[in-house]
């Protein structure tokens, strides 16, 4: 009976050893070439053998440097792939075949901030404080108070006096519900 291997099993037996010892432009050069040769093949493989063929089957390089993953996309953005009755994230999986095992604890983040890049040098490990610190630093926190600074603050409660609430939010791209946030906070200071 065959037995379904885990990503860390499957990075264990093999996944992981294309990459030791390569510098990041062989990398890139071992990544180019693998998808060069599957877009030359003129008929698609039916049921991809491991998670790595699967992930250069289901993916394509873009202009910015990204490999994006063209498989099912979940509604958070992120690239999902099914390998053997299970379901993995397509980035993580990624991480995984490149670089081993994911530490325990830790998020897969992106560099490029692309949800759906599974290219393993825009791929780094960090504790979900790290995750969110970069990504409020990019300034890709969700719509609201996350990047509205001090004066825009102010602003939006003297705008709210005289405009509607849904035109000051349209104004710095926010709801409506967070101008009444900012001024429910504002009268409690």
């Amino acid at each position: 009976m065959k037995k379904n291997l885990t990503l860390s099993e499957f990075a264990r037996l093999g996944g992981v050893a294309r990459w030791k010892g390569k510098t990041s432009a062989e990398r890139v050069r071992s990544l180019e070439s693998a998808w060069a040769a599957r877009s030359l093949s003129a008929k698609r493989k039916r049921g991809a053998s491991s998670i790595a063929e699967m992930l250069t089957e289901k993916s394509a390089p873009d202009a910015n440097g990204c490999i994006l993953w063209t498989g099912y996309i979940n509604g958070n953005g992120y690239g999902v792939l099914s390998h053997n009755g299970n379901s993995h994230l397509a980035h993580r999986a990624a991480f995984v075949v490149a670089n081993g095992e994911i530490p325990h604890g830790l998020s897969i983040c992106h560099v490029c901030d692309v949800r759906a890049c599974i290219n393993p040098l825009h791929l780094f490990s960090g504790s979900a404080k790290e995750n969110n610190h970069d990504r409020i630093t990019k300034g890709n926190g969700a719509k609201g108070v996350t990047r509205l600074t001090d004066e825009d603050r102010k602003e939006i409660i003297r705008l709210a006096k005289t405009e509607a609430k849904r035109a000051v939010a349209r104004k710095y791209d926010i709801s409506a519900s967070t101008v009444d946030y900012i001024i429910a906070r504002d009268k409690t200071r």
